[in-house]
């Protein structure tokens, strides 16, 4: 979703918010912890939730 205003669209500072939350829970639901306290990004996760962390 293009954020940028033209003519016919105000700028929503709610729908940026929104799509924010959004983005930060879907990536925070694709990270794994390991014992050692290390987190990273797992593609299994990820894939089953279809984030692509790229976009």
């Amino acid at each position: 979703m293009s954020h940028v205003s033209g003519k016919d669209k105000k700028l929503d500072i709610g729908d940026i918010y929104r799509d924010s939350l959004k983005a930060s829970e879907e990536y925070e639901a694709c990270l794994t912890t390991t014992i050692y306290g290390d987190t990273y990004l797992d593609p299994e996760k990820c894939k089953a939730r279809g984030f692509d962390p790229i976009k």
